[in-house]
């Protein structure tokens, strides 16, 4: 198996209880814990924050790390929800549709890194796989792969009825269905804006029940995931 795994990051933010320099540290232990668990990984980085770019500084630092650094802290739209939006959530909800859509679009006629890769991993930055993260764990090339869903924290009045979530931390899918997540990504987009200008709040987590529940999700007991949560700094493992 020669896995990818994209990184969702936003190591320059406005929201959270960790400083840039925390952030970027607990990104490189995102990357050794890949290479430590997942050795014949390639990595790419997905920087979604919108206040500011990478430095000089901080580029030298990660590169070793990783096969390519794609950045949106530029793009219009990133910059426009980050800098009208004081909600963490929601700024986070959409940065990482939005980027992560956008990614999936441009991959899907990359050879050059999809030729040699088998399965395709979304972990969020200032994650680590632990030692239960096992890459045997996904065989079933038709099947999407989650932690197992919980509970929502919203009334189902909030969330269009939705009781349930699965979490964006760690899941995975075969590159065969690379076309499929990119159909999906740009909807998920839109019932999230859409849930919002309606007085809802449908955020990624919800989402991705709504759009995976059915024969091909597979959920697992555990699938080797830990970090701190940005807002708050509570601890978490799925």
């Amino acid at each position: 198996m020669n896995p990818l795994f994209l990184v969702t990051s936003a190591i320059h933010t406005k929201h959270g209880v960790y400083d840039t320099k925390t952030r970027l540290d607990q990104t490189i232990e995102t990357f050794k814990s890949i290479q430590k668990y997942a050795s014949n990984s390639k990595i790419l980085l997905i920087e979604c924050s919108g206040e500011s770019s990478l430095t000089e500084e901080e580029l030298v630092i990660l590169q070793p790390y990783v096969s390519g650094i794609i950045s949106f802290s530029d793009d219009p739209q990133v910059k426009k929800v980050y800098n009208e939006t004081d909600n963490h959530d929601i700024v986070k909800s959409y940065t990482e549709l939005y980027s992560f859509g956008r990614t999936i679009e441009n991959l899907k006629d990359r050879c050059d890194i999809l030729d040699d890769v088998s399965w395709i991993f979304k972990i969020s930055g200032r994650y680590t796989l632990t030692d239960q993260f096992s890459l045997n764990n996904f065989f079933d090339k038709n099947m999407y792969y989650f932690a197992n869903r919980r509970k929502s924290q919203f009334p189902e009045v909030v969330t269009g009825g939705l009781k349930e979530q699965l979490m964006s931390r760690l899941w995975a899918f075969h590159k065969d269905k690379i076309s499929l997540i990119a159909n999906r990504y740009p909807l998920m987009l839109e019932h999230f804006v859409g849930s919002l200008q309606n007085g809802k709040y449908i955020d990624i987590e919800h989402n991705l029940l709504r759009l995976f529940e059915g024969p091909y999700l597979k959920e697992l007991p555990i699938i080797g995931v830990s970090g701190k949560l940005g807002p708050n700094g509570e601890l978490v493992s799925d």
